[in-house]
């Protein structure tokens, strides 16, 4: 009786075990999907997409309505990305300065060899933020 009480007892836990695992790498792969989708160049064009869906639905735009406001979301991309690049730049100066520091500290922890692959890991990741190279 006691046996088949434990076995009941280990089934059960192993199935929330299954569910727990299950659930934690869908979550895992919904996040890393989600921030690739942050991260890909045509994040703006995304966002602009995602944004005319929702005027489409919640003002119930025409086919014509729908696309000129397309053209205008289209016309104010590059100054729109140009100027969110800008505030990034200037209101995020103190927390950019604070990670020159740590980068600083960190480039003197690395060897003469790790000091260049730093240089260049950093380079990438700022690629993959900005895209290009932000305004000064």
């Amino acid at each position: 009786m006691i046996h088949a009480r434990q076995r009941g007892y280990a089934i059960v836990l192993g199935a929330f075990l299954l569910g727990a695992l299950a659930g934690g790498g869908a979550s895992y792969y919904w996040s890393q999907s989600a921030m690739a989708a942050l991260l890909s160049d045509d994040r703006s064009e995304a966002r602009d997409r995602r944004r005319l869906a929702a005027f489409t639905r919640e003002l119930e735009l025409s086919a014509s309505q729908r696309s000129e406001v397309q053209a205008i979301v289209e016309k104010y991309r590059p100054e729109r990305e140009q100027r969110a690049r800008r505030m990034f730049t200037e209101c995020g100066k103190p927390l950019l300065e604070l990670k020159e520091r740590m980068d600083a500290e960190v480039r003197r922890v690395l060897t003469k060899e790790q000091q260049p692959r730093f240089d260049a890991l950093l380079e990438r990741r700022r690629q993959s933020f900005w895209g290009a190279k932000p305004e000064q």
